[in-house]
């Protein structure tokens, strides 16, 4: 596996693999889970450098990976656009 980083803070989560990263938007909520936005496959392979062109599913799994050992998962949703 590869060296895999994941930062959130208040408005993004940021992942990162050795000097490739790339940034999701978070929206705060005051109630109730913040939403964290995924972009949809044709979207994604538009935004995210070449490093992380067809690596959706992959990066994804590693998000939700580190997030559940590291992070409080009730606290976020994801939602794609």
């Amino acid at each position: 596996m590869k060296n895999n980083k994941v930062h959130i803070s208040y408005k993004y989560l940021r992942y990162s693999e050795g000097d490739n990263s790339l940034e999701l938007d978070i929206e705060p909520l005051k109630s109730g889970s913040s939403i964290i936005y995924i972009p949809k496959k044709e979207k994604w392979n538009e935004l995210f450098g070449e490093w992380a062109i067809y690596r959706r599913k992959e990066i994804l799994a590693n998000i939700i990976k580190e997030l559940e050992e590291n992070y409080n998962m009730e606290m976020y949703n994801f939602q794609e656009y």
